[in-house]
This record gives structure tokens, C-alpha cells and sequence, in this order.
């Protein structure tokens, strides 16, 4: 495969150009994708080189890029990820890790890490990418970026490759939160209108969980949300059961994702980091019965939190630190420092803040938070019930009004 990514590997296929109808809501904007949507005439990657070379290119766009394109956005490229949509960090052995465009010693979270970098440079104006767990979430907070997470299938997603079906989102990042709402309203037939705020719930519990720098960081963008928000309350939403939730999300999610691809790897051998090879295995290992009753004691554990979500909002930190450094990505891949497990600790919670969403096919908004005591963007979310997309859309908007004219 030849790749035309540039000096920073934001992009696998630079060359793309397709020009968006004229007069559209979205006239005179420009967007990227992720190397998993088709674009008509070419091939995906999805992160990894005999993936492109034992596929034919696609005969016709994704759904959602042909909607865009439809409302007058240009689309320029498709961008670099990390391979099968696997790890957080946002490397790839075979094609690089784009550099986070606020500081080149730091990861840009993954797996869309090309995704929100043409975004965080300016290349583009938004761009799609696709959520598992976090693979949107993550490289928004890391880039200073607003990204979102949409309730499951609300988003079209023919067209586009999944790692996980059951909780794989395509998703958007952007750096304007009003260019995040005109988004939405293309997408979702122009209901995205002004609401007022709802009962709002600060999860107490996940914020417990992340570090003192995100709790410190944050905090004035709560005490402005008690002033907003009519009936605010601290309130712990996992009842102690957070971590469990994440174990089992991974049964689940790991048990779809070898039903998913397992034939294609065991058939293909192809080349493929060692570290994410590593899951695969592991995943391959996961019997029908585990993840059946995984799936069934996670509905029970969801039930509350569902319960609580119900015409409500929950506020929560997108990650449970600022953006890790490159030094950490080797660590953790390789485990060559005694350092590990402090790394891998952050990295644990982070993942565990991430799971709610992906679990509940909930909606997520990730809102930029630019602290002038944190060299790098912190990042709150705004998390909804399933369908109401059009709802958090709405407040995320109103949320950074406030924040901007504080």
C-alpha cells in the first residue's frame, strides 16, 4: 500500500477530494474520515496494509459521508488510526503516530487519532471518526477538541467498518460547538433546537476516580453549572459497581469483536503489532457462555443508571488525566519499565469512565475545558439516555456559550 500521509502521519490517503453540493448548510466546510468509512472508487485500511490489499475498493460512500457531502461539506482525505481500531494511545507500527498538535511529546488518544489532529491543527473543519470505547472520547480530550459520542445507530453506519457491533458508534470532532450543532441538525433532520436544562447529576463517584488535576481543573466549570441548571445534585451513578461494569463490558465487547473479524485473522494471518495481536488472542479465548452471561449480568447492573438517565443528565470527566505522554504508549505496549503499572492504572480508569456511555449506546458530548494553570485542555461530558442526541447536542452548546462569557 501506498501511503500519502504527511511528516506528522495525519493522514493514510491525502489525495481524496470530493467536492460537496453547492448552497448546503454545511457549504464552505471540510471534513476528513477515518480510514474505516468507504469512499466510492477507493479502499480502507482500517490501520493495517494486507486489510487494503486484500480488498476491493468500495463501490459507493458511506451513508453518513454522502449525507455531508449532500449538505455542502467538502471532504479532504481519510485519516490515520490505530490498527483494527485497537489502543488508546493513537499509534500505528505501520503507518505512525500522528503527533497531538499541542505538544509532539504527547499521545492523541486513539483510535481516531488522525481523525482529531487535522482537527486540532486546523487542516479541516470536523472530521468522523468511530467510538468503541472511547476511540472519539479520548483524542477530543486529549486535543482540545468537542466531540461526540451518538446513542447507538443513530448515526448511520452502512458503509463503515465496526471493530464491535453493539458498540461501535461513527462519531464527530470538531472545534466549534456551534459548527458541532449545524452538524447535528443535517444529521438529525434539523431537531437540534435550544432546551432548557434538565435535572443534571454530577457523578460524584466518577469523578472520584480521576486525578486531582481534572478534579481541581473542573471545578469551576461545575460551580457555573449549579448556576445554570435548575436542580443540580452530586450523586453516585455505579453504586459502587463501576469497575465490574467495565469487566464485564470487555467480555462482551471482546467476544463480538473475535465473532467480527476472527475468521478474517485466523484465514489471512496478516502482519499486526504484537500488542494488538495480544488482545485478539485474548478475545478469541472468550467462550459464548461467558459472554452471554456477562451480557445479562451487565443489563441488571445498567438498570439504575438507565433509571437515573431518564429524561436527566449526568456530568462526568471525559478521561481521568490530560493527555499521557509518548514515554508512557512504550511503556505499556512493550513493558520495559517498572513504571507500568502506575501507567497502566490511569489508563485503567480512563477506560472505566468511557465504558458508561458505550454500554448504555448512550449518548456523549465532550466539551474543551482550557485552564490557564494546565498546559494541556481538560475536558467534561455531558451524558444523556438513549435518543436524546438532539438533547445534549443542545446543551453542550449552551454549556460553552456560558463558558465563554465567563
Amino acid at each position: 500500500m501506498k501511503s500519502s500521509h504527511d511528516n506528522q502521519s495525519f493522514f493514510i490517503n491525502k489525495s481524496i477530494r470530493i467536492t460537496g453540493k453547492a448552497n448546503g448548510p454545511l457549504a464552505n466546510y471540510s471534513f476528513a474520515v477515518k480510514d474505516v468509512f468507504d469512499i466510492a472508487g477507493c479502499k480502507v485500511s482500517v490501520g493495517n496494509p494486507d486489510w487494503f490489499e486484500l480488498h476491493k475498493p468500495a463501490r459507493k460512500n458511506a451513508t453518513i459521508i454522502q449525507i455531508l457531502l449532500n449538505a455542502g461539506a467538502t471532504l479532504i482525505g481519510t485519516t490515520n488510526m490505530t490498527e483494527f481500531t485497537r489502543g488508546t494511545f493513537g499509534e500505528n507500527v505501520h503507518y505512525g503516530m500522528p503527533s497531538n498538535p499541542l505538544g509532539k511529546e504527547f499521545v492523541p488518544g486513539g483510535s481516531s487519532s488522525g481523525s482529531a489532529c487535522v482537527v486540532a491543527a486546523g487542516i479541516v473543519d470536523f472530521s468522523l471518526g468511530t467510538d468503541t470505547i472511547g476511540s472519539i472520547r479520548v483524542p477530543a480530550s486529549f486535543c482540545g477538541l468537542y466531540g461526540f459520542r451518538p446513542s447507538l445507530n443513530r448515526i448511520p453506519a452502512e458503509g463503515v467498518w465496526v471493530q464491535s457491533p453493539g458498540f461501535d458508534t461513527v462519531g464527530l470532532l470538531t472545534k466549534d460547538p456551534e459548527l458541532l450543532v449545524t452538524i447535528g441538525q443535517v444529521i438529525f433532520n434539523n431537531n437540534v433546537g435550544e432546551c432548557s436544562w434538565p435535572k443534571t447529576f454530577i457523578a460524584k463517584d466518577l469523578f472520584a476516580i480521576a486525578d486531582r488535576e481534572i478534579n481541581v481543573g473542573l471545578q469551576e466549570t461545575i460551580e457555573l453549572l449549579r448556576t445554570i441548571s435548575p436542580f443540580t445534585l452530586e450523586f453516585e451513578i455505579s453504586n459502587g459497581k463501576l469497575e465490574r461494569i467495565f469487566k464485564l463490558a470487555q467480555v462482551v465487547k471482546g467476544y463480538n469483536t473475535w465473532k467480527n473479524i476472527g475468521n478474517w485473522m485466523e484465514k489471512n494471518n496478516p502482519r499486526i503489532a504484537f500488542h494488538v495481536a495480544k488482545k485478539f488472542v485474548q478475545e478469541s479465548l472468550i467462550g459464548k457462555e461467558d459472554a452471554v452471561n456477562a451480557s445479562i449480568e451487565l443489563d441488571e447492573l445498567l438498570q439504575p443508571i438507565k433509571l437515573l438517565l431518564n429524561d436527566n443528565v449526568v456530568i462526568l470527566p471525559t478521561t481521568a488525566s490530560t493527555a499521557w505522554t509518548k514515554e508512557i504508549s512504550t511503556l505499556i505496549n512493550w513493558s520495559k519499565s517498572i513504571n507500568v503499572s502506575d501507567a497502566s492504572n490511569s489508563i485503567n480508569r480512563t477506560n472505566q469512565l468511557l465504558t458508561i456511555a458505550s454500554v448504555l449506546g448512550a449518548p456523549q458530548v465532550c466539551i474543551p475545558i482550557f485552564n490557564p494553570k494546565s498546559r494541556l485542555p481538560l475536558s467534561i461530558s455531558i451524558l444523556g439516555s438513549q435518543g436524546s442526541d438532539e438533547k445534549i447536542l443542545s446543551l453542550a452548546q449552551s454549556l460553552a456559550k456560558h463558558l465563554n462569557q465567563n
